[in-house]
């Protein structure tokens, strides 16, 4: 598989930044769908949740798919003052800056100092506010060699909907299933969860929302889904879960 990383400043991916901030979910350009939740109710996913849930998660997608259609209406209207309640609005649904942001120190401090066997390289923490929100990224890479590597990033807007999320992962793991493409979301815990089978120059993926609003990616070069797994045991999602600002 062709690597899928890029130049940088020799301490980490440059594609890191920005739009690693939860796993590429909060992109601006066509993060949602216009037409609301377009996975089946007997997908195994849903199946795994109880009906409190599932409909959680119905509601979450109708919101989101909503409160997007709204945003571009007032964008294609114009008005400084109405984009800017829109992307508020949007930002409430997907849970935004619902508290403070976690300190990039605060994250780092639970970061293990090896994935896998894989020793941890320098971080490089990111900031920004261009969602109408702040949020904070630390990046960081595992191993140094190119044949093997995980690029692992924790990112935190104040807040993330799980559910809001899962609804997204849902609707990009079906259309990657009709391109012939495997992807797997589950919700654990309080969690939601995707995977990501590497294909091409695509590679083997890992995201998390945790239950407290902090998004955790990992993807790995010379690490098949199986092994990057394995190596993500090293991480204690528990702690980066109980952290508070």
């Amino acid at each position: 598989m062709a690597s899928s990383w890029g130049r940088g400043s020799g301490r980490g991916p440059w594609w890191i930044a920005g739009v690693i901030v939860l796993g590429g979910v909060v992109a601006l350009g066509g993060w949602l769908s216009r037409t609301g939740p377009q996975w089946q109710a007997g997908d195994e996913a849903t199946m795994a949740l109880s009906p409190q849930e599932r409909e959680a998660l119905e509601a979450a997608g109708q919101r989101l798919a909503q409160a997007l259609r709204d945003r571009d209406r007032a964008w294609r209207e114009g008005g400084a003052a109405a984009m800017e309640q829109a992307q508020r609005a949007l930002n409430e649904v997907m849970g935004l800056g619902t508290r403070p942001t976690l300190r990039p120190e605060q994250i780092e401090a639970v970061l293990p100092a090896q994935l896998g066997g894989l020793p941890r390289q320098p971080s490089d923490t990111f900031g920004d506010a261009s969602l109408g929100a702040p949020s904070v990224s630390v990046s960081t890479q595992y191993g140094d060699d190119a044949a093997r590597r995980i690029a692992l990033s924790v990112s935190d807007t104040g807040g993330l909907s799980v559910w809001a999320v899962m609804a997204e992962w849902l609707r990009v793991a079906a259309e990657a299933q009709q391109a012939g493409r495997r992807e797997i979301v589950r919700f654990e815990q309080g969690r939601v969860r995707r995977e990501v089978e590497p294909a091409d120059a695509t590679p083997a993926q890992i995201h998390w929302v945790l239950a407290n609003g902090v998004a955790v990616e990992a993807l790995a070069d010379g690490l098949d889904l199986d092994g990057l797994r394995a190596a993500m045991k090293d991480l204690d999602l528990a702690a980066l879960e109980g952290l508070r600002p």
